[in-house]
């Protein structure tokens, strides 16, 4: 082989000239600054639609809030026009506070035509301070077979009987005889003067 000066061997500085430039030009052809930006910008970006997203959430929270009051307060409005109306006569044949004399056999009917044998109830009645209303309470203690016939109960004396409402009520299982404990309690309001 014959040597050419444009073919000489290369010293080991030659070499390593070389190298350097090549490494230089293979750092200039990989832009590792644009992947770190990249990267940077991913992380605010999930950092910003964590937030977005919590925000929505609290956001849902208060919304479901405001409705729930909002439904409540227009429900307390119309119980509120309702007992107007009938305070003032306009509503239905018996007002809400005006006395009921024959409760217990209204109470008692209603009982045996839902299926219920109910004993006769504890009866309270208080007046209210400073105002021509008394509290009616009717506690009844009892077993049933069915909570459908007591549910059945409860509805047609709110039905029928205006202004009587389920002041407590509990309801145990009695897995022995496959029946239920019930303790229920209804209240009225009523006018005891004008």
């Amino acid at each position: 082989m014959i040597d050419s000066p444009e073919h000489k061997p290369l010293s080991r500085d030659d070499r390593d000239e070389i190298a350097a430039v090549a490494a230089a030009a293979a750092r200039r052809n990989r832009p590792t600054h644009l992947v770190v930006a990249a990267v940077v910008l991913l992380v605010g970006s999930l950092a910003m639609a964590g937030s977005a997203f919590l925000s929505r959430r609290a956001a849902a929270r208060a919304l479901d809030g405001a409705t729930y009051e909002s439904v409540y307060a227009a429900a307390l409005m119309e119980r509120i026009a309702e007992l107007r109306r009938q305070n003032t006569g306009q509503g239905s044949t018996l007002g809400v506070n005006e006395p009921v004399g024959n409760m217990l056999t209204q109470l008692a009917e209603m009982a045996s035509q839902s299926n219920l044998t109910v004993p006769a109830p504890a009866e309270q009645t208080r007046q209210i301070q400073s105002t021509p209303f008394s509290r009616r309470e009717f506690a009844y203690a009892f077993t049933c077979s069915s909570i459908d016939d007591v549910f059945r109960w409860v509805r047609a004396v709110g039905e029928r009987i205006p202004g009587t409402q389920v002041y407590s009520i509990s309801l145990q299982p009695v897995p022995a005889n496959r029946s239920w404990s019930v303790r229920l309690t209804f209240a009225r309001v009523e006018r005891t003067g004008r």
